[in-house]
């Protein structure tokens, strides 16, 4: 496909219309190219770009885009459509498993039309209704240069469909179908009616329902309708994705949504420029308007001077020195299904934030782990009248030295399964969300706030010091391992594994995320050797250096692939999980390497860009990573392989370890900050909590099996305490972990 690809930052794509072509979409490049890489494909049989061979297909069209964009290193981006290029820019954002949308900007055809274009289209439905041959106009107007010549059976049959008919919709003879005037190309006015026609006085029959649609629609004022069509778009490919908040990512997604909401826009190249670089600017669309004076009033009781003194259950949690959760209250604390909770949060602004920061908040059911989402619910919360991107009384319009009372009624599902309802809570811009520095928060930065109990007995849910346990027997003395990704050494085969990773939340089998993983671990004198198999279609591969992707690089130089897709390996080498002296490893795709020590839980920090930990820890390691395709070509996992000297973990007590030792290790596949992990953190911390990590036990062969759980160590599981056969022979029952909704760090470090 011909396209224009130009600028640095950002993906934005640009879908044109039909007909259309990268001549209306020129200005829009050179108005974001400047702050984005603004990417605009003429579609096949558009432009320059030949015709499909074949079918031609919404899917396919849609594929040849994504492969264009991944061929392109483009895996997630915003998207722009215009009139028919606002159904496919849809179709991405909802249907692609390859490419992720940040924002959905969705343009109506006519949205917008200045007043002389709609009169020019009132014209238009005028010559509609008198039998018009359109025919001649269409061929210069909408086929591509030279299609004519080089389709003419496609042009006949086109041309055919278009013939003016005059049963049932064409008026009486007195208005007879006649030839369309010579218009060039280009042009953007339509021939008046003959004043005969405008002025006959002769019954005419009622125009179809087709025609009158047109006519309809072209005299209509498209602007509110258009922006009630985009909202609609927005909203029902949020709905339909399950992405009610773009940063929603407590249930292994990416999240993003996309669900950015624009105004109508006008066909106007310089004000549609204006619009959409304000849309990605903001990361969405609309500007903060001050409150009026009755807003304020009605928000008063809600904003105070000082904090009240009664708060039942006090807290801080820190944002980023700028907003402090310091307290909550349920009332009741105890709710069964159906009935409601009124939740206050109570807020400490300690400095001011840009324009565009919102409060979140999520319930998560402790049973079937089913998330809630409570945005846009209560006085502060509620929709600016001004902007529906924005809260009436959002964090973006705190005051420094105010404290503010947020309150929410929540209704507990008729559905819940589970004893109890856990609240999350924080604050949100576009893909971003204010970095969490300390106090109680799941490690995505989502402060957990609290939990309401439902008054149901537990099903199935772990117990709180509930963790994996997986026995690794000693390889044989001669037995070598070629670290090549493949990982099809026999003694692979028999290696002690994970089982399949687990919702980090629940602790239940991933249905959700889509990365699934599993781990298999074995050692001798010198390495410890790790193999992860990781099924996932779509993944990143695009780190290059921290001079070209200063923002994808920490302080110290190394790639954030836990923004991305990696798998992560945490280390500590004693049995008591403390957080004290623990090892962080993280190898994706590209077997791209991020590596850091820490002394205690995320400590030391160097701030937003790190350094995370003692990043100049060299752990000598040696390692490899395999891509596995599918029949078509198509990736659908990666394997990882390492050997790991014993020499890196020189603060064990034992390195190598002496058999029986035990070491807190725990493993987690990572997209996008979120992942499945081997041992679930079950809201107790983040993916750093060492007393969450699983436990692993150093054995030679002939020692007795541990008797603990192999993979995953709770209810849905097996025990890796042998188990007998059909035949009585003991086997080791290996069973199923656990998966997060996490930044592999808190706040966002590794």
């Amino acid at each position: 496909m011909n396209l224009i690809d130009e600028g640095k930052g950002p993906a934005v794509v640009l879908l044109h219309g039909c007909p259309g072509t990268l001549t209306f979409l020129a200005p829009l490049v050179e108005a974001l190219s400047p702050t984005r890489r603004v990417i605009a494909p003429e579609l096949p049989g558009y432009g320059a770009s030949p015709p499909l061979e074949g079918p031609y297909s919404f899917d396919r069209v849609q594929a040849m885009l994504e492969d264009l964009l991944l061929a392109r290193g483009v895996r997630e981006c915003a998207l722009v459509g215009h009139s028919a290029g606002a159904y496919r820019a849809i179709g991405l954002a909802l249907g692609s498993t390859r490419v992720r949308a940040t924002h959905l900007v969705t343009l109506g055809g006519l949205a917008g039309l200045d007043p002389e274009v709609r009169a020019a289209f009132r014209q238009f439905a005028d010559l509609a209704r008198q039998g018009f041959d359109f025919r001649p106009m269409w061929l210069g107007r909408m086929a591509a240069p030279g299609f004519a010549e080089r389709f003419p059976q496609r042009v006949g049959e086109v041309m055919s469909w278009m013939t003016p008919r005059r049963a049932p919709c064409s008026p009486p003879s007195s208005t007879r179908s006649r030839a369309a005037p010579t218009i060039a190309p280009g042009s953007a006015s339509w021939p008046s009616p003959s004043p005969r026609a405008s002025a006959s006085t002769t019954p005419r029959r009622r125009p179809c329902a087709a025609k009158r649609s047109l006519a309809a629609f072209a005299g209509a004022s498209c602007r509110s309708s258009a922006a009630a069509a985009t909202r609609s778009c927005t909203r029902t490919a949020r709905r339909r994705s399950g992405r009610w908040r773009r940063p929603c990512r407590r249930n292994g997604r990416r999240t993003a949504g996309f669900g950015c909401k624009t105004p109508a826009m006008r066909l106007s190249h310089g004000f549609l420029a204006v619009v959409l670089a304000g849309v990605f600017a903001a990361g969405c669309v609309g500007g903060s308007k001050g409150l009026s004076a009755e807003e304020k009033q009605k928000l008063a009781p809600y904003i105070l001077d000082a904090a009240p003194a009664d708060i039942p259950h006090k807290l801080d949690v820190n944002f980023e020195n700028k907003v402090h959760l310091i307290g909550y209250k349920f009332d009741p604390e105890m709710a069964k299904p159906g009935q409601e909770v009124k939740i206050t949060y109570y807020w400490r602004c300690d400095d001011t934030l840009e324009d565009g920061w919102l409060l979140f908040t999520h319930t998560k059911d402790s049973g079937s782990g089913k998330m809630g989402n409570l945005d846009y619910v209560g006085p502060l919360r509620e929709h600016d009248p001004h902007s529906e991107s924005h809260q009436v009384l959002g964090p973006e319009r705190w005051e420094k030295g105010k404290y503010y009372v947020d309150t929410q009624i929540y209704k507990v599902p008729d559905d819940v399964t589970g004893s109890e309802i856990t609240v999350y809570t924080g604050i949100w811009k576009g893909d971003a969300r204010l970095r969490i520095i300390s106090g109680p928060n799941d490690g995505d930065n989502s402060a957990i706030v609290g939990s309401i109990k439902t008054g149901l007995a537990p099903k199935d849910e772990h117990a709180a010091n509930d963790v994996p346990t997986l026995t690794v027997v000693k390889l044989a003395d001669g037995a070598k391992i070629t670290i090549d990704g493949k990982g099809d050494e026999e003694e692979w085969g028999g290696a002690a594994s994970t089982g399949p990773f687990v919702d980090v939340g629940t602790g239940k089998p991933n249905t959700t995320f889509p990365v699934n993983a599993s781990a298999k671990l074995m050692w001798d004198d010198k390495d410890l050797y790790v193999l992860v198999q990781v099924q996932e279609a779509g993944f990143y591969t695009g780190f290059t250096d921290a001079k070209a992707q200063p923002k994808d690089f920490t302080a110290a130089g190394q790639p954030k692939l836990w923004t991305k897709d990696t798998v992560e390996m945490m280390v500590e080498p004693d049995a008591v999980g403390s957080n004290t002296n623990y090892y962080e490893l993280q190898i994706n795709p590209q077997n791209k390497i991020f590596k850091s020590q820490f002394d205690t839980l995320q400590q030391p920090n160097g701030g937003p860009n790190g350094p995370f930990g003692h990043e100049d820890w060299v752990p000598k390691l040696e390692s490899a990573v395999t891509i596995q395709k599918g029949p078509d070509g198509k990736p659908t996992g990666y394997t990882v392989e390492a050997a790991i000297p014993w020499t890196a973990y020189a603060k064990a007590a034992n390195h190598p370890p002496k058999p029986g030792d035990v070491w807190r290790v725990n493993f987690y596949a990572m997209k996008n900050n979120g992942g499945v992990a081997w041992s679930p953190i079950l809201g107790q911390g983040n993916f750093h909590k060492a007393s969450r990590f699983g436990k692993v036990v150093w054995t030679v062969p002939g020692m007795p099996v541990a008797a603990a759980s192999a993979s995953a160590g709770h209810a849905m599981g097996a025990s890796l305490a042998a188990a007998p056969g059909s035949d009585g022979a003991q086997r080791p029952r290996i069973m199923m972990p656990p998966h997060p909704f996490h930044l592999s760090k808190l706040p966002t470090a590794p």
